[in-house]
């Protein structure tokens, strides 16, 4: 079986008045003899990277689930000082921390640790409705931005008028006009 890539190049030509012409190849990628896809995948590499904010993985943790996850770290720094604060250390109970003495259990403890960790059934029981991952908003989901060269390259086709530039949507911030980029 052997595997291929089309590559389609049109040449538009005004001053000839001969329109466009297509010229089509079908490049085999188990050829050696041909370095055409080889040019290609080094010239499409160099004009994308992968986006910053994802990590390339094209979702990121949704805002709702990144507020609850913040607050769930702040009550669990919040019970481990005041279960110190009450004299417990962390060892073998079943929350992870022992009684400092042995009148000293879980149940019995001061009024602030029961308290907050309360706080945190309650929290966990409030978990958000929605998707915990969700599309990257500067990426749009592709978990690909274009390189500082595919940014350069973009300006140029469109100072040139080849490519038509948008003003950047709400969810795009800081890309420059470029989907996928940051600026």
């Amino acid at each position: 079986m052997r595997i291929g890539v089309q590559v389609r190049i049109s040449v538009e030509s005004g001053s000839l008045g001969c329109g466009s012409v297509d010229r089509w190849w079908l490049v085999s990628r188990d050829n050696p003899e041909n370095g055409l896809v080889a040019q290609w995948s080094r010239f499409l590499d160099a004009l994308e990277t992968a986006c910053v904010t994802c990590g390339g993985q094209g979702d990121v943790t949704s805002r709702s689930w990144r507020a609850w996850y913040e607050r769930a770290e702040e009550l669990a720094r919040v019970a481990e000082a005041a279960r110190r604060a009450a004299g417990l250390r962390p060892g073998g109970g079943g929350n992870g921390f022992r009684a400092a003495a042995p009148t000293d259990t879980a149940v019995g403890a001061p009024s602030i640790v029961a308290a907050v960790e309360r706080a945190m059934n309650e929290h966990d029981a409030a978990q958000p409705a929605g998707s915990r991952q969700v599309p990257c908003h500067d990426c749009g989901g592709t978990g690909r931005a274009l390189s500082p060269v595919g940014v350069r390259l973009a300006e140029i086709l469109a100072h040139h008028g080849f490519v038509r530039v948008e003003e950047p949507e709400r969810g795009f911030p800081n890309t420059r006009g470029f989907p996928n980029t940051k600026g």
